[in-house]
């Protein structure tokens, strides 16, 4: 799989939102009924939970029906059942299984809640929040962007059994204090909302707290301190004993049950430690074993590291796609049986021997994000892989679709508008979803780009568009509706998907939008108001788009691959371990509550010092059985100099050589990837009948300055654009784009100075400026009235539309200013505005036409000036020649060859060969006004200078002419950044 799209070939298995390992939860299993993972499959490796599975067929064999054992995570509950079945197996008894559980699951059915929703415990919050705030509430959006931290530190608060009213009162105090400030007499009323939010959240606390209990519902914190404070293990009917197994720190609340436990001799805790971190007193890997077992004896601390052979290589490599290949080729010479090696495994499904059973191998991501490229990198040939962190729904064509359509409402609402965009549309018939419920059906979709018309009613696109997508369009009235029709459109995929088993990502990604769609409906159905399409989408975003489409399938076949929290209480033989870089091992301090450090310490809650301790316990735990270990680090900088390799690295590298004989650990750097191959230069050498189709074009369409620029600058873009005709499709744009910007400063320019162009003689005056410049807000806005009709007045009145309306007035107005200042005591006089120039020349017995439009011609005390108007950002260096020039590549700049080629129009046409003046107006710096050619700092342009740019201009057209003409790229690439055609070239 490892050079297509990812899933070709391997059994993974993309289903409902259901975690991957939930149909083990069965309460009663008879282990001698065959069970549905391959018992043929031997690991010679005892590993943790192999360890406890016999301690628990030695000491409640007899009475397994009263024994709850309590896990890190559901996925060590599926593989302890594994190594129940085999223990079993291997004894030859038969036995009802123990009551397995996670210790979330644990603490919600000990408590009878229900886990409640995020969603729903956001919006709650919010409920809350309206009816105390009232008018001064926040916007729901921006409520949401603080409500996920309110609920965390609720729930840490409740797992640290810490007196709320207590830590929130002296919270609310200690905020006071930081905004207090001795030089003011009092709070602004924003320093004032600050503190008083910290002041309520014991109420947000209270109330939430008491809205849930009334449903039944409740946090982890919530469950877990009611399963302390109520007693209920104590007296239970079913629940005779408790095996606590694979933990490492438990917070304060899970403390003090098992204090009450362990009091009562119903207790036994099992621990995964190793005495290279134990034995050392300030290994933080240790940490909590050391503060909080220091009265038990420990089961069961071994020695993995100072008896067990093992191999572990620290590997950098530049980037992510890097790691990924490194980890893929890393896989593939685990599973492949070197030549002559007999194999020690046999894959039941395969004719092929194997060295390593996949199921030995775990590759463990400290970055989820690396999840796909992973998956893209694995080796051909995996039958299995077992992958628990899930596929990014916002990855899917579904999200797209649900995506553009709120986005689409989004913009409705903000323009006042009741149709949807061009790109929108296009956008969305692009889609694999949707193109599939077209299937081919009308061609329309696919013509939308070169489509002129901008904005479609739903009626319009209903012929053409899948009709659940425009009931979508059709209910952008109200957000409700919307939501509605979200809803019924997610369904109508899953049902044409599933009808041919087709596209199995996206049908699962439909059934999950609408289900969790549906949740969303159902809030605001009872009580909750949605206001706004911006709220829609916010919710959808952090909701729905944010999550993950979890893999499901056999959860014990195959590679294993996870995140470092999933690795918990589990042990591999081979462990690959990617994103070993500070900040993902361990994760950086980011700060995710609104209670600080001080605080956080002073009422025993768990602090990011405590979350680097248990970090670096599950990095040494997942490697200290293993017999190979890779370690993988980006070497590749981060933008601001980070992006260092992890701390437990440098660690190991100290502490590890020396302590074990047959220990070895050793650090290398594996080079990027070769880098592909550089184009060769695109050439195009002349024919007959391409010297057939020059001379057509000189002598039809002639020559232009920005033709002239191009075939001096880069000659294949001339052959492109001019010869071979490839144009770029100029499309309507729904904000105003830099050439219409441009072209509108000219036209009101033009407009202005026309009524000195009218009266021959009479010269420009400041008084005339200075009322055009009064006037100049309502010429633009006539001009994009007239002009472009796609813009509607409230259109022009928002977003980048507005900036570069009223970018464009204030601009105008400072070079009228400008303009008035000097006519004041210089005269001007107009001779002519856009005035087009035609001159034809034999050249090579062809007859060539060159063209011009200058933008002004003036003259100034005297001088003629031929002036052209400039948006972009022009130098006096640009107009500035200083050396001697031969031929038009030696001008430096496409400036200087179109004002020395309009000049020299100019006099051809008019038959004027006298000294004149060739410049720019900067309209874009109307401070310094204008910028002219200079020669060897020269001002002016001469009739010796006017020559010599004839003679060069000549030169290049007779090349041009040449039958041995090449055309081919330029060699400076920076010509090529802003080009049409540079993805032909691949550039």
């Amino acid at each position: 799989m490892g050079h297509g799209a990812w899933g070709i070939g391997h059994s993974i298995i993309i289903s409902p939102p259901y975690y991957s390992c939930i149909f083990f939860r069965i309460d009663f299993y008879l282990c001698n009924i065959r069970q549905s993972f391959h018992p043929d499959i031997i690991f010679f490796m005892k590993t943790f939970l192999d360890s406890v599975a016999t301690h628990i067929l030695d000491g409640h064999l007899s009475s397994p029906e009263g024994l709850v054992v309590v896990l890190p995570s559901r996925r060590a509950g599926a593989f302890l059942r594994r190594s129940l079945s085999h223990a079993a197996r291997r004894r030859k008894v038969t036995f009802w299984m123990p009551q397995i559980y996670s210790i979330e699951d644990f603490f919600f059915t000990a408590s009878g809640f229900e886990e409640a929703d995020s969603t729903g415990l956001m919006m709650e919050l919010f409920g809350i929040h309206r009816e105390k705030e009232g008018s001064k509430q926040e916007e729901l959006d921006q409520f949401l962007s603080w409500a996920p931290l309110m609920v965390s530190d609720f729930s840490a608060i409740d797992e640290g059994l810490a007196d709320a009213r207590q830590l929130f009162t002296f919270l609310s105090q200690a905020k006071a204090i930081e905004q207090w400030n001795p030089q003011s007499n009092s709070l602004s009323d924003g320093q004032k909302q600050y503190v008083a939010f910290f002041n309520e959240l014991y109420t947000y606390y209270q109330e939430l707290r008491q809205v849930l209990l009334k449903q039944g519902k409740a946090y982890k914190g919530m469950a877990a301190r009611a399963v302390y404070e109520s007693g209920v293990l104590k007296d239970h009917p079913k629940w005779e004993h408790f095996l606590f197994a694979g933990f490492y720190a438990h917070s304060r609340c899970e403390e003090e049950l098992l204090k009450q436990l362990k009091k009562e001799g119903r207790l036994t805790r099992l621990v995964d430690a190793d005495a290279f971190y134990m034995e050392n007193p300030y290994h933080e890997a240790g940490h909590f074993f050391r503060k909080n077992f220091l009265e038990d004896k420990l089961q069961w601390v071994e020695s993995h590291y100072r008896d067990q052979q093992k191999s572990i290589e620290i590997l950098g490599t530049p980037g992510v796609t890097g790691q990924a290949r490194l980890a893929g080729s890393l896989i593939h010479e685990q599973i492949s049986e070197p030549p002559g090696k007999p194999s020690c495994q046999t894959d039941p499904h395969s004719s092929q021997p194997k060295d390593i059973a996949p199921e030995e191998i775990a590759v463990v991501l400290a970055d989820e994000g690396m999840l796909l490229p992973l998956l893209n990198s694995l080796p051909e040939g995996l039958e299995a892989v077992n992958a628990t962190m899930g596929y990014p729904i916002k990855n899917t064509s579904m999200a797209s679709l649900i995506r553009v359509l709120l986005h689409a409402a989004m913009d409705r609402q903000r323009f006042g508008r009741k149709t949807m965009h061009k790109k929108e549309l296009a956008e969305l018939a692009s889609l694999p979803v949707v193109q599939y419920l077209l299937a081919g059906q009308n061609p329309k979709p696919q013509a939308l780009a070169q489509e002129q018309q901008l904005f479609f009613t739903a009626e319009e696109v209903e012929s053409w568009m899948p009709e659940a997508v425009t009931r979508a369009v059709r209910a952008m009235d109200t957000p409700v509706n919307l939501l509605q029709q979200l809803i019924h459109l997610s369904n109508h995929v899953h049902e044409q998907l599933a009808r041919e088993n087709h596209m199995v990502l996206e049908r699962h990604a439909s059934q999950m939008m609408s289900d969790r769609l549906g949740g969303l409906g159902e809030i605001f159905q009872e009580s909750h108001p949605l206001a706004s399409f911006k709220d829609l989408n916010k919710l959808v975003q952090k909701t729905i788009l944010n999550g993950t489409l979890p893999f499901t399938g056999e959860p014990l076949q195959g590679i294993q691959i996870m995140g470092m929290l999933e690795s918990r209480a589990l042990d591999f033989k081979y462990v690959i371990i990617l994103s070993a870089n500070e900040g993902s091992i361990p994760a950086g301090k980011g700060n995710h509550s609104l209670i600080p450090y001080d605080i956080q310490k002073k009422f025993g809650l768990a602090t990011y010092g405590d979350s680097d301790s248990i970090y670096a316990y599950h990095f040494y735990r997942l490697i200290q059985r293993a017999k190979q270990v890779r370690v993988i680090y980006n070497t590749e900088p981060a933008s601001l100099g980070g992006n260092e390799k992890s701390r437990f690295i440098r660690q190991m590298l100290y502490e590890l050589p020396g302590y074990n004989k047959n220990l070895t650990i050793s650090e290398k750097l594996i080079p990027p990837q070769p880098a592909a191959i550089e184009p060769e230069q695109i050439k195009i050498p002349a024919n007959p009948r391409l010297t057939s189709d020059i001379r057509r074009h000189l002598e039809s369409k002639g020559l232009s300055a920005t033709a002239i620029r191009s075939l001096t600058k880069c000659s294949l873009q001339f052959y492109f654009k001019y010869l071979l005709k490839l144009h770029v499709p100029e499309e309507p744009e729904e904000t105003i784009p830099m050439h219409t910007f441009g072209h509108m400063l000219h036209k009101v320019l033009e407009e202005t100075y026309m009524h000195f162009l009218n009266a021959p003689g009479k010269a420009v005056t400041a008084e005339y400026l200075e009322q055009a410049k009064e006037q100049t807000s309502q010429m633009v806005v006539r001009y994009l009235k007239e002009n472009k009709k796609e813009y509607s007045p409230q259109m022009l009145k928002q977003g980048r539309n507005k900036l570069m309306t009223d970018l464009a007035t204030d601009l105008l107005k400072r070079f009228f200013a400008s303009e008035a200042r000097m006519v004041k005591n210089i005269p001007l006089e107009v001779v002519s505005l856009e005035e087009k120039m035609t001159h034809q020349e034999t050249i090579a017995g062809c007859q060539v036409a060159f063209n011009g439009l200058a933008d002004r011609i003036d003259r100034k005390n005297g001088t003629l000036r031929i002036m052209d108007y400039k948006t972009g950002n022009v130098q006096n260096a640009d107009l500035s020649q200083s050396n001697a020039f031969e031929c038009l590549e030696d001008l430096k700049t496409g400036e200087l060859i179109q004002v020395l080629f309009y000049d020299w129009l100019y006099g051809e046409v008019n038959n004027n060969d006298q000294p004149r003046e060739g410049g720019i107006f900067l309209l874009t710096k109307p401070e310094v006004n204008s910028i002219f050619f200079k020669y060897d700092k020269q001002q002016g342009i001469t009739p010796q200078i006017r020559q010599r740019f004839k003679k060069a201009l000549m030169q290049q057209v007779e090349k041009l002419l040449d039958p041995q003409m090449t055309f081919k790229q330029t060699d400076d690439e920076e010509d090529c950044q802003y080009c049409d055609y540079q993805n032909i070239c691949n550039r």
